[in-house]
């Protein structure tokens, strides 16, 4: 699309009835909230962290994820599947496991037995020829990782796959650097913590109609610590990484730092569910290419909670997702979501020259594109009915800012504060049939 040559700072009610009726007339499933910031180049961010710069080739990272030893790692493991090489030898021991890191296998395969699995690592790299392989019962099987003893952000340089769905959070940070491949059944990375019961038994998009509380969240024992990955994008589109060291014995008082996440230039991301990909972290930036058919892409800039409802809608396909504290989210790269959604929610929301969102619709299913720039919720007051979707549009017309689902059970939280929406000169955001 031609973008507003002009920086305009408007309302987002004059907004859709102005930009959106000329700019997209072919773009009916384009959502927008927060001041649009139409520029040459993506703004350079409000608020980064100080720290010296991050080189993620000098990064000294194991060849393959390492798992945490003790009962809550590699036995973890052997209970929850069969953990083997590209040999398919079984690995029965943390001996062993040292001795597959240490060899020339270039393939870790995790055979899981059961529906959903939490797996713990003492680290989770892949580097660049290697390839870790998730062999799941079937495409609605799930595996949390957790990396709690890093001390350092995920680097991801080579191959992850899986038939199912894959979790990785890791509080210091994820970086998907440059020829890295992703493909699985969806993908959920963040810095932020999820609730383990609620994954084991539940769904992320129960955690506020059955809990009442957010799916992902800060949980001070799980601070992360050492280097912790910060991702900026200059006034030119350039991104830089950045290293800010978090002190172990931090003071009790002292803010939890949580890292960013940062998908480079030349990686490939690609899901094959509904479920699509959910990135969550304080900040977060995409120079790569995501692409989810049949699904969602979804970029949360949270620095303290996200909070995500189902929807059945079929305008509204997927997850609904609202930030507390919002960060910087920024697309630089291209993503793509044929028959579904891309959702960019935080509180700076960029879309940067010469990048592209994309959703097509269908017969059956219409495509949307949601950039929302806002945060700060509403947690008190509920109201019990509003079904129509151009009220999420508009906040002023929703009593307390708490909207129900078309069911009027689940409880949808909408943000009360309003923040910026930057798109760069070339920049394209459409809807294809």
């Amino acid at each position: 699309m031609d973008v507003l040559r002009e920086e305009r700072k408007i309302n987002h009610r004059n907004f859709l009835q102005h930009y959106l009726h000329s700019r997209m007339a072919a773009s009916s499933g384009v959502i927008l909230a927060g001041l649009l910031c139409a520029t040459e180049a993506v703004a350079e961010p409000r608020v980064w962290l100080s720290g010296s710069a991050y080189d993620p080739a000098a990064h000294i990272i194991n060849n393959l994820p390492v798992p945490v030893s003790g009962p809550e790692g590699i036995e973890s493991f052997i209970q929850a599947g069969e953990l083997t090489d590209a040999a398919g030898t079984k690995i029965t021991s943390f001996e062993q496991f040292n001795q597959l890191r240490d060899s020339n296998s270039q393939v870790m395969r995790i055979d899981q037995k059961s529906g959903r699995v939490i797996l713990n690592w003492e680290s989770f790299d892949i580097a660049a020829g290697y390839e870790v392989k998730f062999v799941q019962p079937s495409t609605t099987s799930l595996a949390l990782n957790q990396i709690n003893a890093s001390t350092s952000p995920s680097v991801i340089l080579g191959k992850l796959s899986a038939n199912g769905g894959v979790y990785v959070i890791n509080p210091n940070g994820i970086l998907f650097g440059k020829d890295s491949q992703v493909n699985v059944g969806s993908l959920v990375a963040s810095s932020l913590n999820v609730d383990n019961d609620l994954f084991k038994d539940k769904s992320l998009s129960k955690a506020m109609t059955d809990e009442n509380t957010a799916a992902f969240f800060l949980k001070d024992d799980k601070a992360a610590t050492g280097n912790v990955l910060q991702a900026e994008v200059d006034a030119t589109g350039a991104v830089k990484l950045h290293s800010a060291d978090q002190e172990v014995g931090r003071d009790e008082d002292a803010p939890v730092v949580r890292g960013d996440i940062a998908i480079l230039d030349g990686a490939k991301i690609n899901s094959t569910t509904l479920n699509g990909v959910v990135v969550v972290a304080p900040n977060v930036v995409n120079q790569g290419e995501i692409k989810t058919p049949d699904g969602q892409t979804i970029l949360a800039a949270a620095q303290d909670e996200a909070f995500v409802l189902f929807s059945s809608d079929p305008s509204l396909r997927g997850l609904l997702i609202e930030v507390n504290t919002g960060g910087d989210v920024t697309n630089l790269g291209k993503i793509i979501a044929e028959r579904g959604n891309v959702t960019l929610a935080g509180l700076a929301v960029n879309v940067g020259d010469g990048a592209s969102i994309s959703a097509t619709t269908s017969v059956d299913f219409n495509g949307t594109v949601r950039l929302l720039a806002r945060d700060t919720l509403n947690k008190d007051s509920v109201i019990t009915s509003i079904s129509q979707v151009s009220a999420l549009l508009d906040p002023d017309t929703i009593p307390n800012n708490i909207v129900k689902d078309r069911d009027g059970k689940n409880l949808y939280r909408v943000a009360q504060r309003g923040g910026n929406v930057s798109i760069g000169k070339d920049a394209k955001i459409e809807i294809t049939p």
